[in-house]
C-alpha cells in the first residue's frame, strides 16, 4: 500500500487519468484497477476537473489535510509543466475491495438520503443508523470542527469494525413551503427512511439487526418509521421494525400527551432553529397533540417486543447543561421509565458531538451500543443455553501439590521457545488412577495463565456429572471460555448468522462453533482437557479423538498457535497413532515412567505422616518406618493412595504396640483394598444407611447439593414409610455433611456438592454388581427404578401448592419447592430410560409407567 512507500518526497510512478466526483465508488469504478497497482482516489474536497498524472516529475511536498477520512491522505503534488499545484487524495489504507464496496463520502454539502460510512470487508453482524433532528443535517450534526472529527464515519469503526455505519439525512427547510400539518412532516421523513434503508438490505441483509441513534426530534422520526413499519404491507418493510434491535436517543424528548411539556420544548428549539426551520418547528408545536399519540405507539410496541422476548433495548442519554439559558430536553423528559438513562456532559447543541475516542460522552454511548450487539436476544440465547462449566469452582475443589512438586512438569512441557516448534501440539499425559492427574492440569491451568501469553482454555470432564461427561459439554465450556470477551462473541454472532440462516441450527452447533472459533481467532490458545477417558465411551468418544487429531493437523497451517493438552488414565484406549498426526506434534508424558514423579511422591508421602504423627502422637516412634511403608504401597504413582492408606492409619482405634504393628502389617495394597477397608469398617447396624445414601450418589445424574442429597433421602424415607401421619421435615438428616464423614471417611468430598474423591471410588461400587453372589453386591441392582419412583413421589407430592400443610416447616419458612423438586422434574426420565437399558426389575418398571398414567403428571421428555 501506498502509505509505506509514498511519503513526502517520493515520486509517481505511474500515469492515470480520470475525473473527481463526490462518490469514491464512482471514482474506483472508473479506474482501470490492476490489484497490484498504486492509485489515487478522489474526496470531496477536491475541486472538480480532470487532472493528468504523468509517470514521472510529480513529487509529494505535503502531507495529510484534517478534511480528509482517515482512511484517505490528501497531498499536494506539484507538477513542472503546470502552472499550479493539485490536491490529490492517495490510497493509503483501503484494499481492493473497499474500493469497490458501497461506502460513501459525506460533507455538509451531500447529507441527504442513506451514506455508508463503514461497510465491512466481510458481512457485518449490524447496521447502525445515525438520524439527526430538525435542526441539523446528516453531516454537521455528528461533526467536530475543531478536530475535523465525523465520529459515525472516524470513530466506531475502531470498536465495532463488523457493523455497517450509515447516517440519514433529510432536509427540513421544505416543511415551511409545502407541509401544514406536523404529523405529514415526520411521515414524509420516516417513510424516506424506511423505503432508503430497506434499499441498503438485501437478501441475508434483511435480518440483519439495526441499532438506531438518534439527536433531538431524529428520535421522533425514528419512531414514526417503527410504528409505520410495523403496519406496512410489504415484508421488506416490515423486516426494519422486526430486525429492530435498539435505538439509542440524544436528547429526545419523550412527553406523552404533556401538550405543556411540548409547547415549551418547541419554543426552546425555535431558538436554535434557522429561520428557514422555524416554520417547521411552529407547526409541529400545533400539532403536539398528534406526537403524543405517536409515543403512546411506540410505549406500545415496546411492551408488544417484551412479550415475544424480542425485546428492543432503548437507551436514552439527556443533557446536563443548559443551551442559551434554558434546558431545550430536560431530563424528566428525555428518559423513558423503565428504560435505561444517562447524562452527558453536554448541551442539546453539542450533545451528538464527539472529538475524540477517549471523550466520556463517546465511550458511555459506544459502551451501550456495543451491550445492545452482544445482547441481541438470537444471539444472547445462544450463550446462555451454553451448559456452564464451574471452573473457578473446580479449581477451588481441587488440591494444590504440595509445595516444590510437579514444578518440573510445566518446564518440561514448555520448554524456551524454538523456531522449530510446531503451529499446533499434543501434549499428552497419562498415568495409573490416583497419580495425580488433576491436581496437575489445575496446576498447569495456574502455571500457564500466569507465566504465558497464550489465553489459557481448561475443561475436567466428569463421569459422575451428566453436564461433564459429553463431547458437547465440553464445546459448550471451551466457546464460553473463547468467547470471554464482546469482541470474540461478536465474531462468533457473525459466523451463526452467515452459516445457519432459517432458524436451523444443526444438531452439532456446539462442535461447528468450537472449531470456528479455533481456526480463526487470532490468538495463541492452550487448552487443558483433564480426564479424559471419563468422556462418554463409544463412538461420542472416538468422535471427540478424531476431531482434535484433525484440528492438530490442520492447526499446522495457521499463523497462531494452538496447544491441547489432554490428560487421562493409561489404560483407556485413546489411540491417536491412527490419525497420522506428525510425530514431532505429539509430546507423551508417561507418569508411571518420570522419576521425577517418585521424587515428589517420596516428599508428599513424608509430608502426610508428618500430619499424622502430628495428631496421632502414638505413631511418632514409627515415623521412619511408616514413610517407608506408606511410600512402598504406593511406589507405582499413585498420591491417592497415600492419602486413603494414612487416613486408615488414622481411624485405627488400637494404638497398642501390638495393634499398631498389626495396622502397619495389614496396609492394603491397591486401591480396591482400600475402598473394600472402609466399606467393611463401617458398623453393620449402619450398613443398610450408607448404601442407601452411596446408592444416591453413585447412580445420580449430575452431583447433588448436599440440601438436595438430604431432601431426596426424605422423600425416599417417607415413600417407604409405613407411618402414615410421618413428616418429611422429621426425616430429612440435618447433618448429612457430618453423617457421610463418619461413615465413609475421605471416599467422599462436601462442598458445595457432594461428589466421590475419585472416579474410582464408583467404579469399585459398580464392579462388584458383576458378582454372581448377591450378597457381595454392595448397591442394589434395581437402583434406577428405585429413584425414578422417589422422582416421581416428589413430583406427584408437590405439583401443587396445596402439597404442604399449615404446621410444615416449609410453609413456616415459606419455602414453596422442595430442593429435591427440580432434580425429580429433571432426571426422572433419565433414571426410568436407565432402568430400562440396564435390565432392571420389569415389575417395578411397570409399576412407575402406571403411576405416571394415573398421576397425569408430565415429566420431561428425553
Amino acid at each position: 500500500m501506498l502509505r509505506d512507500s509514498f511519503g513526502v518526497g517520493n515520486v509517481v510512478k505511474e500515469a492515470i487519468i480520470f475525473t473527481f466526483t463526490p462518490s469514491l465508488k464512482s471514482v474506483a469504478k472508473n479506474l482501470p484497477r490492476p490489484r497490484a497497482a498504486k492509485r489515487a482516489t478522489d474526496c470531496t474536497n477536491v475541486e472538480v476537473g480532470h487532472v493528468v498524472f504523468h509517470p514521472s516529475d510529480l513529487t509529494v511536498e505535503r502531507g495529510c489535510t484534517k478534511n480528509s477520512p482517515p482512511s484517505l491522505r490528501t497531498y499536494s503534488i506539484s507538477e513542472p509543466h503546470l502552472t499550479k499545484s493539485s490536491t490529490l487524495v492517495t490510497d493509503t489504507d483501503l484494499s481492493e475491495s473497499e474500493y469497490l464496496s458501497d461506502v460513501d463520502c459525506i460533507s455538509e454539502d451531500d447529507s441527504y438520503g442513506i451514506k455508508v460510512l463503514h461497510n465491512p470487508e466481510e458481512a457485518s453482524i449490524v447496521d447502525i443508523v445515525f438520524v439527526h433532528g430538525l435542526t441539523g443535517n446528516s453531516f454537521h450534526t455528528w461533526f467536530d470542527r475543531t478536530s475535523q472529527t465525523h465520529w459515525p464515519r472516524d470513530l466506531i469503526k475502531e470498536d465495532l469494525p463488523d457493523a455497517r455505519v450509515m447516517t440519514f439525512g433529510y432536509d427540513a427547510d421544505v416543511v415551511h413551503a409545502v407541509r401544514s400539518v406536523s404529523l405529514e412532516s415526520i411521515s414524509s421523513y420516516s417513510g424516506d427512511l424506511l423505503a432508503s434503508l430497506s434499499g441498503k438490505r438485501h437478501g441475508v441483509e434483511a435480518s440483519r439487526k439495526i441499532i438506531f441513534v438518534a439527536h433531538s426530534l431524529g428520535g421522533i422520526v425514528v419512531k414514526k418509521a417503527l410504528a409505520m413499519s410495523s403496519q406496512s404491507p410489504l415484508e421488506r418493510i416490515r423486516q426494519i421494525e422486526a430486525s429492530t434491535s435498539g435505538i439509542v436517543f440524544l436528547g429526545t424528548p419523550h412527553h406523552g400527551s404533556d401538550l405543556t411539556k411540548w409547547a415549551v420544548f418547541f419554543s426552546s428549539l425555535l431558538n436554535l432553529a434557522k429561520p428557514t426551520n422555524r416554520a417547521a418547528v411552529k407547526i409541529l408545536r400545533k400539532d403536539s397533540e398528534v406526537l403524543g399519540d405517536l409515543q403512546e405507539d411506540f410505549h406500545t410496541l415496546l411492551e408488544r417486543r417484551k412479550d415475544k422476548r424480542n425485546r428492543i433495548t432503548v437507551v436514552c442519554f439527556y443533557e446536563t447543561l443548559l443551551t442559551c439559558k434554558c434546558w431545550v430536553v430536560p431530563k424528566d423528559s428525555a428518559v423513558i421509565h423503565g428504560e435505561v438513562s444517562l447524562p452527558i456532559h453536554a448541551n442539546h447543541q453539542n450533545i451528538a458531538i464527539v472529538s475524540s475516542p477517549s471523550q466520556k460522552s463517546y465511550k458511555d454511548i459506544m459502551r451501550e451500543i456495543i451491550n445492545i450487539v452482544d445482547n441481541y436476544p438470537c444471539y444472547s440465547r445462544f450463550w446462555a443455553a451454553l451448559p456452564i462449566f464451574n471452573l473457578e469452582g473446580h479449581l477451588n475443589q481441587t488440591s494444590s501439590p504440595l509445595s516444590g512438586t510437579f514444578e518440573w512438569i510445566p518446564s518440561k512441557l514448555f520448554p524456551e521457545k524454538s523456531c522449530s516448534d510446531p503451529p499446533a501440539r499434543l501434549i499428552r499425559i497419562t498415568g495409573k488412577p490416583g497419580c495425580a492427574k488433576t491436581t496437575i492440569a489445575a496446576l498447569l491451568f495456574r502455571h500457564l495463565s500466569q507465566h504465558r501469553r497464550e489465553r489459557i482454555i481448561f475443561f475436567a470432564f466428569s463421569g459422575s456429572d451428566v453436564a461433564r461427561r459429553s463431547p458437547s459439554n465440553m464445546m459448550a465450556a471451551l466457546i464460553d471460555q473463547l468467547g470471554s470477551t464482546g469482541q470474540e462473541q461478536r465474531q462468533l454472532n457473525h459466523y451463526i448468522m452467515t452459516s445457519f440462516t432459517g432458524g436451523r441450527v444443526p444438531a452439532d452447533i456446539e462442535t461447528r462453533c468450537f472449531t470456528w472459533l479455533y481456526e480463526h481467532l487470532a490468538l495463541d490458545i492452550v487448552f487443558v482437557i483433564d480426564a479424559l477417558d471419563e468422556c462418554d465411551a463409544g463412538a461420542e468418544r472416538e468422535g471427540l479423538v478424531g476431531l482434535l487429531a484433525t484440528l492438530i493437523k490442520t492447526g499446522q497451517a495457521k499463523q497462531y498457535r494452538r496447544t491441547f493438552i489432554l490428560l487421562n488414565r493409561d489404560h483407556y484406549d485413546l489411540s491417536f497413532e491412527e490419525h497420522d498426526i506428525p510425530k514431532d506434534c505429539v509430546t507423551h508424558l508417561n507418569l508411571d515412567k518420570e522419576d521425577l514423579m517418585h521424587t515428589d511422591l517420596k516428599a508428599f508421602t513424608k509430608d502426610k505422616i508428618r500430619e499424622l504423627v502430628k495428631f496421632r502422637p502414638a505413631y511418632r516412634s514409627y515415623h521412619k518406618q511408616l514413610v517407608e511403608k506408606v511410600y512402598e504401597r504406593a511406589s507405582n504413582g499413585m498420591f491417592l493412595m497415600v492419602v486413603l492408606v494414612v487416613e486408615l492409619l488414622y481411624r485405627s482405634s488400637d494404638s497398642s504396640k501390638r495393634g499398631i504393628d498389626k495396622t502397619i502389617g495389614t496396609l492394603p495394597s491397591n486401591l480396591q483394598e482400600v475402598y473394600q477397608r472402609y466399606w467393611d469398617a463401617i458398623e453393620p447396624v449402619e450398613k443398610s444407611r450408607a448404601a442407601e445414601i452411596m446408592t444416591w450418589i453413585v447412580t445420580a445424574v449430575q452431583p447433588f447439593h448436599p440440601q438436595t442429597l438430604a431432601d431426596a433421602v426424605a422423600h425416599e424415607r417417607l415413600h417407604l414409610a409405613e407411618d402414615e401421619v410421618a413428616r418429611i421435615e422429621d426425616l430429612r438428616p440435618m447433618d448429612l455433611g457430618g453423617d457421610l464423614k463418619r461413615l465413609f471417611g475421605p471416599l467422599i468430598q462436601v462442598s458445595e456438592k457432594v461428589e466421590l474423591i475419585h472416579q474410582t471410588v464408583k467404579e469399585f461400587f459398580l464392579n462388584r454388581e458383576s458378582d454372581c453372589h448377591e450378597e457381595n453386591q454392595l448397591l442394589p441392582h434395581d437402583r434406577n427404578i428405585h429413584i425414578a419412583l422417589i422422582c416421581l413421589f416428589c413430583l406427584i407430592r408437590n405439583r401443587t401448592n396445596g402439597s404442604y400443610h399449615a404446621s410444615s416447616l416449609n410453609t413456616i419458612l415459606r419455602v414453596r419447592i422442595p430442593p429435591f423438586y427440580p432434580y425429580a422434574k429433571a432426571y426422572c426420565i433419565d433414571h426410568r430410560q436407565a432402568a430400562g437399558g440396564r435390565e432392571e426389575n420389569d415389575q417395578r418398571i411397570q409399576e412407575f409407567d402406571m403411576s405416571v398414567q394415573r398421576s397425569g403428571v408430565t415429566i420431561r421428555s428425553p
